[in-house]
């Protein structure tokens, strides 16, 4: 898939993720590209999660339900952080530093994760800042946090 393709269906996934959350929660949950919504959809891939565990989707539709997922994901770190997406054969966000990292393959990781050590997507986001941070810190601030470690 090339980026303008991805750019031109973004949208879509983004609305398909919404309904799904609206679905798997019988409408207690409904998604949004903004930050406050993390918990929201983390509660929804919980339930995917629950879907895949019990053999009621298999693998095709939890890489389908990750890609509008992920995307989400992926639109929540680039309105709050600046980046931007990109391809690495899947789309990706990747920061001004060209950090890339992928909303979409965690995602969809924790849908089939058997043991559960995926963690989750608000993990993944903290997680992803924090990477962001590190790698915008002088040589000498990094040295001071490695030596705290």
């Amino acid at each position: 898939m090339e980026i303008q393709e991805f750019l031109s269906k973004k949208d879509e996934f983004i609305q398909n993720a919404i309904e799904l959350g609206k679905q798997t929660t019988k409408g207690s949950i409904i998604l949004r590209t903004d930050i406050d919504a993390l918990e929201d959809l983390d509660k929804v891939i919980d339930e995917v999660h629950n879907l895949y565990s019990k053999k009621l989707i298999d693998d095709t539709v939890a890489w389908n339900v990750s890609v509008v997922l992920g995307t989400l994901l992926g639109e929540i770190i680039i309105k709050e952080n600046g980046f931007h997406w990109a391809i690495n054969n899947i789309p990706v966000v990747e920061t001004e530093e060209k950090n890339q990292l992928s909303p979409i393959s965690k995602i969809n990781k924790i849908i089939l994760d058997q043991d559960n050590i995926e963690g989750s997507a608000k993990g993944f986001y903290d997680g992803f800042i924090a990477l962001s941070k590190y790698y915008s810190m002088s040589d000498e601030e990094k040295e001071k946090i490695t030596q705290k470690i």
